[in-house]
């Protein structure tokens, strides 16, 4: 028999564990953050058939992976927003693109660890499901944004079609 990295019953358990925490139907754990989320982008964005993705010019896709994105998952980000501000729906209606998939990193790290107000978070996710468009939430350190949200980790886990959590942040 022939041994899986991170198969077995103890693994399932925490993906199951963990997508129920989060109210998702199913998990996957993922050794790195970055393999994760790249996969998890890259289904969006062949579900679409759509290569753009948006993110924060102070995300940690922008500024920690080197483009990775567009360099080796054959992405394309356009990146939305300020130094500090996240972006809003209308700054993605005003960029007029055909996105694969939206991403929100909360909070954002890079920007001084600022979140987006509750109703911008939720005005991305309504403009994203209004036109079909997957919204993929980073969320690494979800644990530490739901006291400042004041909502559960499921609430604010069902505006997004995919979460990225993170065990050691």
């Amino acid at each position: 028999e022939l041994d899986v990295y991170s198969d077995g019953p103890a693994m399932k358990q925490l993906e199951q564990e963990t997508a129920t925490l989060l109210g998702k139907p199913a998990g996957m754990f993922f050794a790195k953050g970055i393999t994760a989320q790249q996969a998890a982008l890259l289904a969006h964005a062949e579900a679409t058939g759509r290569r753009l993705v948006a993110v924060h010019p102070a995300s940690h896709f922008a500024m920690d992976e080197h483009d990775a994105l567009d360099r080796l998952a054959g992405l394309v980000s356009v990146r939305l927003g300020s130094d500090i501000r996240h972006f809003t729906a209308a700054d993605l209606e005003r960029a007029a693109e055909e996105f694969g998939c939206v991403t929100v990193e909360v909070p954002l790290r890079r920007a001084g660890f600022m979140a987006p107000s509750w109703d911008d978070l939720v005005g991305v996710s309504t403009w994203c499901r209004a036109r079909k468009i997957p919204f993929h939430l980073d969320g690494a350190r979800l644990w530490e944004v739901a006291p400042h949200y004041g909502r559960s980790l499921q609430e604010i886990s069902a505006l997004a079609d995919s979460v990225y959590v993170s065990f050691y942040k």
